[in-house]
């Protein structure tokens, strides 16, 4: 459940519900993720519009952590890298 999430935890209520309406396209749809969010558009996802491009750069790494299992790092004027899930 996306729900579980720790990167969805951080999301706005907005961006929450854009997740979760992405996740439940992609739980009921035979394609990978990746092609799912490059075919869809803010005209196919209802409340979309009021998200930033920030918003759905965290929409987008909570989903991949979600369904790919993926691990997001970042790393500030080269220190070491730290992983987006344990920082916030």
């Amino acid at each position: 459940m996306i729900r579980n999430n720790k990167l969805y935890q951080h999301l706005s209520k907005e961006a929450q519900k854009v997740a979760e309406h992405i996740c439940d396209i992609y739980h009921n749809d035979d394609v990978c993720i990746g092609d799912l969010l490059g075919a869809l558009t803010t005209a196919d996802i209802p409340d979309s519009d009021s998200l930033t491009i920030e918003d759905w750069h965290y929409v987008y790494m909570t989903l991949m952590s979600h369904i790919e299992g993926d691990h997001f790092f970042r790393s500030i004027n080269d220190d070491e890298p730290q992983d987006y899930e344990n920082e916030k």
